[in-house]
C-alpha cells in the first residue's frame, strides 16, 4: 500500500493527508515507513513547512540525524507561516 500512496503523490497536491498517515504508521510503531513516506515527501514538497516540521519532530524523536532535523525545524521557522506558530516552536 505504502508504495502505490507515494506513486500517487504529485507536486501541488496537499500534503497534509500523507502526514495524517505518517501518524498512524508512527502510533504502530511502523519507524520505516514513516521515514520512508517523509523523505518522499520532503522531496515533493521542499517548501512546505508542515512536511519539515514534522520530519524534525520524528527525527527528534527517535534520536536520528539531530543536525538535519535541527536544520530542518530552523527552516521550519524562518518561514513566513512558521515563525510565530507555537506547534513549530515546539520542535525547535
Amino acid at each position: 500500500m505504502l508504495r502505490y500512496i507515494i506513486k500517487k503523490i504529485r507536486p501541488g497536491s496537499d500534503p497534509s493527508p500523507l502526514l495524517e498517515l505518517c501518524d498512524l504508521y508512527l502510533a504502530q510503531e511502523m519507524f520505516t515507513r514513516v521515514e520512508k513516506l517523509l523523505k518522499k515527501l520532503l522531496k515533493q514538497f521542499p517548501g512546505d513547512v508542515a512536511v519539515k516540521n514534522y520530519y524534525a519532530y520524528f527525527l527528534a524523536l527517535r534520536n536520528k540525524q539531530l543536525d538535519h532535523a535541527l536544520e530542518l525545524s530552523g527552516q521550519t521557522l524562518a518561514g513566513a507561516e512558521g515563525g510565530q506558530n507555537p506547534a513549530f516552536l515546539d520542535t525547535y
